[in-house]
């Protein structure tokens, strides 16, 4: 119980804070402060992993945990749709400057980012309605496939970025950009 694995504070403004990287430059110091609700969730759920079993089955039935789970979920749902968004609006800002100044910008334009992010909306939207759902279906399906779908996040993300890394390098060193 209360493994600190979900990181619902801290995917997405990481794939904001990464598409800002590549975009334009980027400082921990001007960009760090939208990390610590990230390192807050993690050092939170470090701490109820540490628990014995019977407080936190004790904490898991208590009415005020449940509720506070509740408000919880909602608020990381509304943190990652909105840095999801200013991710879509950096790179759709990003897209209209490349068109002004470079004729090959296909793989400039960062549209896998912005795939990503769109579906993060769309994804997280729409998890907006678990809640409502009958307990088991919420605990057996749906917390399973958030987790998966972020796993897939993090290495979708890393996997792109390497991809695009590799497209960097040899179009500087083959002269093309």
């Amino acid at each position: 119980l209360f493994l600190p694995l979900n990181f619902y504070y801290l995917t997405v403004p990481l794939l904001y804070q990464y598409t800002r990287s590549l975009i334009s430059e980027f400082t921990l110091k001007q960009y760090g402060k939208f990390l610590i609700p990230g390192l807050v969730e993690i050092l939170i759920f470090l701490i109820l992993f540490s628990l014995e079993v019977e407080g936190k089955l004790r904490l898991r039935a208590s009415v005020g945990f449940q509720a506070a789970t509740l408000i919880y979920e909602f608020a990381s749902l509304i943190f990652s749709i909105y840095f999801a968004y200013k991710s879509i609006q950096l790179i759709k800002n990003h897209q209209a400057e490349l068109v002004n100044y470079f004729s090959n910008t296909e793989k400039q334009e960062l549209a896998w980012i912005r795939k990503l992010a769109i579906f993060i909306v769309i994804f997280y939207a729409t998890w907006f309605f678990t809640p409502f759902l009958p307990e088991e279906f919420h605990r057996n399906f749906a917390y399973p496939i958030l987790g998966i779908i972020n796993v897939l996040f993090i290495y979708t993300t890393k996997i792109q970025r390497l991809r695009y890394q590799l497209w960097l390098r040899n179009s500087i060193f083959l002269g093309g950009i």
